[in-house]
């Protein structure tokens, strides 16, 4: 009896941690939503283009063990570099143009630092980018960009794990990845071509 009220509470505090991840999830999607009203503006003035958003989000047990920085690229080529903190753990940017050709980026640095893993902790990991864009018309509306698959890179999810896994995704993580979204306008309409590289070299070797 003792060991399945044990098994039962295990489960249920995973259960309450899975959905506080969501939670932080769900709220930067709000926050998003609303700091994008602010650019209403903005698309009813472009008649013919793009909008661009690229959607970054590491969890604070993960961050507890690595430095990232975030390096974006725009439609103009400008680059912009800023560093993933605790008070900041989802980082997102909209861009966009007047063209319906052209490329935005986001390369990400992930290094390994000094911070030892407890082998009796329990982490919640994510390593998640969202990445969506939309054709924008005179009229302030637009239509949604075919952009692809998930990069696999960027699909850790993870509750309540231990160091030996911890441990084997952090192998598993690039040091470098960078995600080039072209843009093409054809004559089937505007297409967006992702391209990815990662680096060989993994944050926890």
């Amino acid at each position: 009896m003792n060991i399945k009220l044990i098994n039962i509470t295990k489960t249920m505090k995973a259960f309450v941690k899975f959905m506080m991840c969501a939670a932080v999830l769900m709220g930067s999607v709000v926050f998003s939503s609303c700091s994008k009203d602010d650019d209403e503006g903005d698309r009813k003035t472009v008649n013919d283009g793009i909008m661009a958003t690229h959607k970054f989000y590491i969890t604070p047990d993960l961050l507890k063990f690595v430095d990232v920085t975030v390096e974006w690229t725009d439609f103009e080529g400008k680059i912009v570099t800023e560093k993933v903190t605790p008070a900041e753990l989802v980082l997102e940017r909209e861009y966009i143009t007047e063209k319906l050709q052209g490329s935005t980026a986001m390369t990400v640095y992930i290094e390994r630092n000094s911070t030892e893993i407890d082998k009796d902790g329990e982490y919640d990991i994510a390593l998640t980018y969202d990445f969506s864009a939309i054709r924008l018309f005179g009229t302030g509306v637009g239509k949604p960009i075919t952009t692809g698959q998930p990069i696999e890179a960027f699909r850790e999810k993870h509750v309540n794990i231990h160091k030996t896994f911890l441990e084997s995704i952090l192998n598993r993580i690039p040091k470098e990845v960078s995600i080039v979204n072209m843009f093409n306008d054809t004559p089937f309409g505007v297409q967006c071509i992702p391209v990815v590289e990662c680096s060989d070299e993994k944050v926890g070797k």
